[in-house]
């Protein structure tokens, strides 16, 4: 028999993260923080923070390979710049997204212990 005046105590599993959610290239671009996180990892090379660099300096500074003074092809190489990074590191920030979720459903967290009144 219980007693009304002790507290219950229920044990809650983790949910697995990935099984739950895949991160695809146009989540990544919703998400921020998924970005930043790829581009704060240490594993992850220096190639995708220089191509974001050079992508938005490129978008930036005056100087390109078309002028922004020609009133349309001027504007259309920035936006083609920026879009060819911006897939590229969507793409890489979803591949590391959907890793990094997997490797932490592989590794099991602990109960979490609730206790209700």
């Amino acid at each position: 028999m219980t007693d009304p005046d002790r507290p219950t105590t229920v044990v809650a599993t983790p949910v697995d993260k990935a099984a739950k959610r895949r991160a695809t290239a146009f989540s990544v671009l919703t998400s921020p923080r998924a970005l930043w996180r790829y581009l704060r990892d240490p594993a992850v090379g220096w190639g995708p923070r220089i191509a974001v660099f050079v992508a938005l300096a490129y978008i930036v500074f005056p100087f390109d390979a078309v002028p922004d003074v020609l009133p349309v092809l001027g504007w259309l190489d920035d936006l083609g710049v920026g879009t060819l990074v911006a897939a590229w590191i969507a793409r890489k920030t979803a591949a590391h997204e959907n890793a990094s979720l997997a490797a932490s459903a592989d590794t099991p967290a602990p109960p979490t212990t609730l206790t209700a009144p």
